[in-house]
């Protein structure tokens, strides 16, 4: 089980990512000077990306190796979120930075069988995997407010 905490560190990862700006909406709106659906855009992009690149995703985890897809998705993930700190008040590279996050998220789930087919009990893999990304959405939503009222508008 230990082979399969660093899988599940990125699904809470991206969740969290994904949800922590829900929260925030209408005071990002206000921030980036743009309308409340650009906002919730940048929520969408995850979705987006699915879309988009999912297929993509499929045929690369299958063509290539899914350590290499998921390292692909760390990458994504970890550059976008870790850039998005630095455009709290600008909507364009915010945005950039956000899709470059959002991109990670099918990398990671598009593997989701073939990490779970390396272990005895895949459907638990399968379900605490989608879990924790659920969690991590949860843990997202819940703390964005917490950081707001330490002092988000001063950063």
């Amino acid at each position: 089980m230990t082979k399969l905490f660093p899988y599940l560190v990125l699904l809470f990862t991206i969740g969290f990512g994904w949800f922590l700006i829900s929260p925030l909406v209408p005071i990002l709106s206000a921030d980036f000077h743009v309308s409340v659906p650009s906002v919730i855009l940048l929520i969408s992009l995850y979705g987006y990306s699915v879309v988009l690149v999912g297929l993509l995703a499929g045929y690369i985890s299958a063509r290539f190796t899914v350590r290499d897809v998921l390292i692909a998705s760390s990458v994504f993930t970890f550059v976008g979120l870790t850039l998005r700190i630095f455009f709290l008040h600008d909507f364009l590279p915010f945005f950039i930075t956000q899709t470059l996050a959002a991109v990670g998220y099918p990398l990671a789930i598009a593997p989701v069988g073939a990490v779970a087919s390396s272990f005895k009990n895949q459907r638990s893999v399968t379900g605490l995997s989608v879990g924790v990304l659920f969690i991590g959405m949860g843990a997202g939503s819940f703390i964005s407010p917490l950081l707001l009222a330490s002092g988000y508008r001063e950063i």
